[in-house]
């Protein structure tokens, strides 16, 4: 079924780099490394990307951090792969955002063969959201941006990702709905990471090949209750990149494409600050992209052979789920249960192990999890009979959901 708009756009190459817990490799070095492995991928040349596009943005300062260092913009990767583009663009928010924009570019002639590439630091020492008071009596954040007004208000209460982001929703859903538990959300938690370990990419299959189990689960250090350390993904150092150019020149290169079929991103501007605002405004948010990328799709909820939805934290899943439409309101701690969500199930969730099971590149497992798999690329992951994927990366504003096919839009 046809949507309101013929998409033309298909993903036609991946690539990954190597993968450390912390900066062992610069990290411009890494999203080249990621780049040039997406482009033979596709079967290009380097003189064919007329397009790049990427999300340098990072949770963490840039005060004291040069270009291809701590970030990396689309100036550093043109000139370390000695290209000169027609178009390039440097997208704030996450992997959702700029794989909109590699979109759009490649649907309007802005480009044909666009590079999409997100490279994340883990600055290997310290705290994420870690709060200190300076000589001057001000609230510092290490290793996250810079304080704003409303953060030095925040901060030295621990209202910082991941109490508002996931503890604060987490417990409002708890409350309004009287499910959520910690042993409903281990049936999620641990799956996500037993599907990691069966991607070769992934952190967990690289470094510590072991499943996590129920108890381990349950018995986890609290970080903001009721997030556990596991309910957080954990940071990496790596790079991902994708190739996207049309249905039309997809058909002659050497891998199968995944064509868009839909697209929609969310457009918010206000911050979350209250414990009802966390999950209520979050669940509206996400469910009005979800109307809108079923919209343009054509698509329901229910045809989705896969699904890959963000997982910063493990609380977001959950909203993302309901959302969509992929189970009903406050029933998505329930649907996750009685393998529903393994590879097997009904809805094979994450099965690359996203960011919980296979580190913290802002959306690069999830992406590339629906691209092979509506490609029929997925190797020993693969779902048999998948013809649709969705996608669904960040949260809030900063989000951006595509869904994917193994045959082109129309």
């Amino acid at each position: 079924m046809s949507g309101t708009t013929r998409h033309t756009a298909a993903f036609a190459g991946f690539g990954q780099s190597r993968v450390f817990r912390g900066p062992d490799v610069p990290l411009g070095e890494l999203a080249a490394e990621a780049s040039l492995a997406a482009i033979a991928d596709a079967g290009l040349d380097l003189g064919q990307i007329d397009g790049v596009v990427c999300t340098p943005d990072a949770p963490f300062s840039r005060a004291q951090s040069a270009d291809g260092d701590a970030f990396v913009t689309t100036r550093y990767l043109v000139e370390a792969l000695g290209i000169r583009p027609a178009w390039t663009a440097d997208v704030p928010g996450t992997l959702g955002n700029s794989m909109l924009e590699a979109i759009r570019a490649v649907e309007s002639g802005k480009s044909s063969y666009a590079l999409l590439f997100r490279a994340l630091h883990n600055p290997g020492s310290g705290a994420y959201g870690h709060t200190q008071e300076s000589n001057t009596g001000e609230v510092e954040l290490s290793g996250n941006e810079g304080t704003s007004s409303l953060e030095q208000y925040r901060a030295p209460y621990g209202v910082y990702p991941p109490a508002d982001a996931a503890a604060l929703p987490w417990s409002r859903y708890r409350a309004k709905y009287g499910s959520g538990t910690r042993e409903q959300m281990a049936a999620f938690v641990t799956q996500a990471r037993r599907n990691g370990l069966s991607y070769e990419g992934g952190y967990w299959a690289q470094y510590k090949p072991v499943e996590l189990t129920v108890e381990e689960y349950l018995n986890a250090r609290m970080v903001s209750r009721p997030v556990s350390i596991f309910d957080c993904d954990i940071p990496v150092q790596g790079a991902g990149a994708f190739i996207l150019t049309t249905a039309e020149r997809a058909a002659d290169l050497q891998r199968p494409a995944a064509y868009v079929h839909g697209i929609a991103g969310d457009i918010r501007t206000r911050n979350s600050v209250t414990v009802d605002e966390a999950l209520e405004e979050q669940w509206a948010d996400n469910a009005e992209l979800g109307r809108r990328l079923w919209a343009d799709s054509g698509c329901m909820p229910g045809d989705m052979d896969v699904a890959d939805l963000y997982d910063g934290f493990s609380m977001m899943t959950m909203i993302w789920l309901e959302a969509l439409g992929l189970c009903g309101e406050g029933e998505a701690f329930d649907f996750i249960q009685d393998g529903r969500i393994a590879p097997t199930g009904a809805l094979p969730l994450n099965t690359s192990g996203g960011n919980l099971g296979g580190g913290r590149l802002h959306g690069v497992n999830h992406l590339m999890d629906g691209m092979l798999q509506a490609s029929g690329r997925s190797g020993n992951r693969q779902i048999e009979g998948a013809n649709l994927a969705v996608v669904a990366v960040g949260m809030g504003w900063a989000s951006g959901a595509v869904v994917l096919g193994k045959h082109p839009h129309g």
